[in-house]
């Protein structure tokens, strides 16, 4: 018997499988989103781990320029020297993962710096020396009017034609304190002139950025072609790098009034006489004894200079007629006349006060003739130890180190001559081009933390440059360097994410810290420096 069944259309089985279709759909959307988000989540982690490990490189480098015995054990005294921190081509490590590389973090340093005219020299493992640098603010502060920074600007124009007289001018114009306008300068008039208006700084700088707020000055005139700072020309295809004026142009630098211990100098134009002995017994136990006695007779007694007949106190030597004959005194003779000098109850200052330790270089001093001498014996007078050659090399190191003429602890920052490149030293008034050929020449001889590094005075008992010209110049100058530029570049693993920072770091005598810093992560475009190999 047939049975007749209705005959079925079969939706309901079209509808399910839309619905596992869609489900199937939706869920593969959800594990795409998921995996997406999971990627971002471990990028995210990976980038911000690669910050915090350049950051913690800042830290690191901070700390290991403040220890005295990691400068000078570790990193050979010198920080600015090529491999100093780490070799080339590998890193420092943040954490490792022996199971799992990817874990791996760490971060290295490099350098970038001018080598010869239009040459770069890239160093890994350094920092920059920003003491090494013309500093914009110091010579401000040794000349208000400017003039001394515009001479400075134009020397360094004879070897950069990115400097000329207006641009020398208007950046005078910034910095200096008033608003008269040098001959092709620009003050506030200018500047309240344009739109939007400002007004000049009239001041110190806080960061060579503000040098872009000056008349004429451009981000390719200060930093080149290498805005970001990557050393990478940012059109690097068929360009030379170009780092612009920012290479040695500073406005960081921190000097203090201490010995190569640490401990205030002493000061050897104490005024009042009662202090006089205190002085006297801390000289002989820092310095050479006759070099104490010297100093002291040039403080209590008549002094001229090496061929002069005229006394410091404008009288003629011994008192009596110019034409006097004089006869060399003895180093026992120095030492009573200064004993002598002392005990007295009223000890009287017929000497004069060194603008510079160093003016005690070529003078003599008049000793009082001995007891019982005739009117007319000869009258004793004694030759600076600091003019016999074989002497200097021991005295002239300890007694820059260890004496100051002055009471304050913080000092203007120097040019450090130990790292600063030919062109910046060339800006230093009154050092001609072949002492400066001489000193570059003599540099890699230098020992670092010795006395005579340190103070800068090898250039004179090297026979760099002539102890006269070393005393014209001692005022610009020095051998050590309290501040430093890092550029640091952390990364995650091997071929991960990297950072990159940068920072000046101020050592601060053991407590450092940070005067600037900013992340150049955004800018690394395109990419200057790679992560070790095998990271």
């Amino acid at each position: 018997m047939k049975c007749n069944q209705p005959q079925r259309d079969g939706y309901v089985i079209v509808a399910v499988l839309i619905v596992v279709v869609v489900l199937s759909l939706a869920a593969y959307s959800f594990t795409d989103l998921m995996s997406a988000e999971h990627t971002a989540a471990t990028r995210t982690h990976d980038h911000t781990q690669a910050r915090l490990s350049a950051i913690s490189g800042v830290h690191y480098t901070a700390a290991a320029l403040a220890d005295p015995e990691f400068m000078y054990n570790q990193l050979g005294g010198d920080p600015t020297a090529p491999g100093a921190f780490h070799a080339e081509g590998s890193g420092i490590d943040v954490f490792t993962d022996p199971n799992n590389s990817r874990l791996n973090r760490g971060f290295f340093l490099v350098a970038t710096v001018p080598d010869t005219p239009g040459n770069y020299l890239r160093r890994d493992g350094a920092v920059i020396d920003e003491m090494g640098k013309l500093n914009i603010n110091y010579f401000i502060m040794l000349d208000a009017s400017g003039d001394k920074l515009y001479d400075a600007l134009m020397k360094l124009a004879d070897s950069n034609p990115l400097m000329t007289p207006e641009l020398a001018d208007a950046i005078v114009d910034w910095v200096d304190a008033d608003d008269e306008t040098r001959e092709t300068g620009a003050e506030s008039s200018y500047y309240a002139g344009i739109e939007p208006g400002y007004m000049a700084k009239n001041g110190p700088l806080n960061s060579l950025d503000e040098l872009l707020l000056v008349r004429g000055v451009t981000p390719e005139l200060l930093f080149g072609n290498d805005r970001n700072r990557n050393g990478v020309a940012d059109d690097f295809e068929g360009q030379v790098l170009d780092r612009g004026l920012s290479d040695y142009l500073t406005v960081y630098g921190r000097e203090l009034n201490l010995d190569s211990t640490g401990v205030i100098r002493e000061y050897i134009n104490e005024s009042e006489v009662e202090n006089l002995q205190g002085l006297y017994e801390r000289l002989q136990t820092k310095l050479d004894p006759e070099m104490a006695d010297f100093i002291m007779a040039y403080r209590l007694m008549s002094s001229s200079r090496i061929g002069s007949s005229s006394s410091s106190g404008g009288r003629s030597r011994g008192g009596s007629s110019q034409s006097q004959s004089t006869r060399p005194a003895t180093a026992d003779e120095l030492h009573s006349a200064v004993q002598a000098a002392l005990a007295v109850s009223s000890i009287r200052m017929g000497g004069k006060r060194p603008k510079s330790v160093l003016d005690m270089m070529s003078v003599q001093i008049t000793l009082p003739k001995p007891p019982g001498a005739m009117q007319n014996d000869p009258t004793p007078v004694y030759v600076s130890p600091l003019s016999d050659p074989a002497r200097l090399n021991a005295l002239l190191p300890l007694l820059l180190d260890r004496t100051t003429v002055t009471t304050k602890v913080e000092l203007a920052p120097r040019i450090n001559v130990n790292t600063a490149s030919r062109e910046v030293l060339l800006t230093i008034p009154r050092l001609e081009v072949a002492d400066v050929d001489n000193i570059i020449a003599m540099r890699p001889n230098v020992k670092p933390g010795d006395p005579a590094t340190t103070t800068g005075a090898w250039l004179a008992t090297s026979g760099a440059i002539t102890p006269d010209t070393f005393r014209r110049i001692e005022r610009y100058v020095t051998g050590q360097s309290m501040v430093y530029r890092v550029q640091c570049v952390g990364y995650a693993s091997k071929g991960g994410p990297q950072a990159r920072v940068e920072a000046v770091i101020d050592t601060n005598r053991g407590a450092p810290r940070i005067l600037y810093f900013r992340e150049l992560t955004d800018l690394d475009n395109p990419r200057g420096f790679a992560a070790p190999a095998g990271m």
